[in-house]
């Protein structure tokens, strides 16, 4: 078998941040959700999206494998979840165009258009002019330099800028987790040349467009937010007997009702990532061959219905995303949710009974209780065999030099720990498909091989052991 080395670039850049507010005309660029807007956007923008706010939703877990890496340690910078990000149908435009006017002038990666653009390129693309110089470009040629700056352009599509990521185009997981999982020499709390893309994905803006045309896969971000708390959804992979459904929701509680909708059949959904009111829902289901149509049906606590997308249904093999006829409610879409007796946990509707504090955590009761193995003290959960304030029972204390070994007070040494026979430290970053790993404030790891990275005139470069084609991203 021949290993293959292959060169990955990634590219990023952000603006000094200023404070976040929502531009005027925001809102009303979202009159229903998850419909398809003159093609904006396709199924491989809308599951790169997902992959987005999952990462924002769990940041610690998302981050884990690559911080243990080794790879990432400004990872621990994101502690805590993250607001999700709303789409924005200005910015989804303007970078898949700058995709495809990349792609179309072969100029290869850049930030900055390959010529100046036409002041009115908003109005022709995508409608007569595919990205090619000749309609894109003023004087109709490309130079490959000299052109708009990725804040000018993304102006003349109406997007106000704040940050932007390029990589290549390919399956949405080995591209989001390229991003997120780069490799950082340093654990300072900052945006980077070295950590950009993981710092883009994880910062301060609130609304993306995603684009991903011809040979590039474009991230462009702005302010504001969700507009809907159905924020995202998709399926992975897009074709297959067996996938994965994943949706994000963003409000201010757990949803009482979370279910997807195939073919007129309801299932319940269960959270992967997040708690309370900012999580992604997952669950993995067979369809088998042939055409067909789901959609996320969910209630808020207060038992609104709320549905992504509003109208019509997307597609699992059936040749378009979205159509616009109506998909049927049938078994399980109107499951009447249950919490008697349970203080947490799941209330046979997809959704929540409650959330437990930490350290508490929800029991196979459904309630509130220590984990197995420590006792309650006073809210404390104490391991009574070891726990030098709650030595046999809550609240007898060891003094002096005493420690608490097997329940008992005692001034033996602690027992040796034994050999350690795994004191190996792994520092390849995670697996192939990045589930383990990511590095952006999101996710965790990176993809299998590792990645040695290199500093290339100010643009990451990454080398990656894989029986892929040639990949590239900026």
């Amino acid at each position: 078998m021949k290993t293959i080395v292959y060169l990955w670039i990634t590219l990023s850049l952000a603006l000094p941040a200023h404070a976040a507010s929502p531009d005027p005309d925001w809102p009303d660029l979202f009159p229903v959700a998850g419909e398809p807007q003159n093609g904006f956007p396709s199924w491989y923008e809308r599951f790169i999206h997902v992959m987005v706010n999952r990462s924002r939703a769990d940041p610690p877990v998302d981050l884990a494998a690559c911080i243990n890496s080794g790879a990432c340690p400004d990872g621990v910078c994101f502690p805590t979840p993250l607001p999700a990000m709303g789409w924005d149908y200005n910015l989804a435009r303007a970078a898949r165009f700058h995709a495809a006017n990349l792609t179309a002038t072969g100029c290869g990666m850049m930030h900055n258009s390959p010529c100046q653009l036409v002041s009115n390129i908003s109005d022709l693309y995508p409608g007569s002019c595919d990205g090619s110089a000749a309609c894109a470009c003023s004087g109709g040629t490309a130079s490959c330099s000299g052109g708009n700056d990725f804040a000018s352009r993304l102006s003349l599509f109406g997007a106000s800028p704040r940050a932007e990521n390029i990589a290549w185009l390919g399956d949405p997981f080995d591209v989001f987790y390229a991003w997120l999982h780069e490799n950082t020499s340093t654990g300072t709390c900052a945006w980077s040349m070295e950590n950009g893309h993981r710092w883009n994905i994880l910062g301060d803006a609130g609304t993306i467009g995603v684009g991903g045309q011809g040979g590039y896969t474009v991230q462009d971000f702005s302010y504001g937010g969700p507009s809907t708390k159905l924020v995202v959804g998709a399926h992975y992979p897009e074709s297959g007997s067996s996938v994965d459904f994943y949706v994000s929701w963003y409000d201010t509680a757990a949803p009482s009702l979370a279910t997807v909708d195939v073919d007129g059949t309801c299932t319940p959904m269960t959270v992967e990532r997040g708690t309370g009111g900012n999580v992604v829902y997952k669950i993995t289901q067979a369809v088998g061959a042939g055409c067909h149509r789901y959609a996320f049906v969910f209630k808020t606590s207060g038992g609104t219905r709320e549905r992504f997308p509003s109208t019509g249904a997307f597609g699992i093999g059936c040749g378009e995303d979205w159509t616009v006829d109506p998909l049927a409610e049938g078994a399980g879409c109107d499951c009447t949710p249950s919490c008697d007796g349970r203080s947490c946990g799941d209330n046979g509707c997809g959704g929540s009974c409650g959330e437990c504090t930490a350290p508490l955590t929800c029991s196979i009761a459904f309630a509130c209780a220590c984990p197995t193995g420590t006792e309650d003290c006073s809210g404390a959960c104490a391991d009574l065999q070891t726990d030098e304030a709650h030595c046999g029972t809550c609240g007898n204390a060891c003094t002096g030099q005493q420690n608490c070994i097997s329940g008992e007070c005692s001034t033996d040494p602690e027992p040796d720990a034994g050999t350690d026979t795994d004191t190996d430290v792994d520092h390849e970053p995670g697996n192939a498909k990045g589930d383990d790993c990511s590095c952006r404030a999101g996710t965790s790891g990176s993809p299998a091989g590792g990645f040695p990275i290199l500093l290339l005139l100010g643009v990451l470069g990454f080398l990656r052991v894989r029986s892929l084609p040639r990949r590239r991203t900026i």
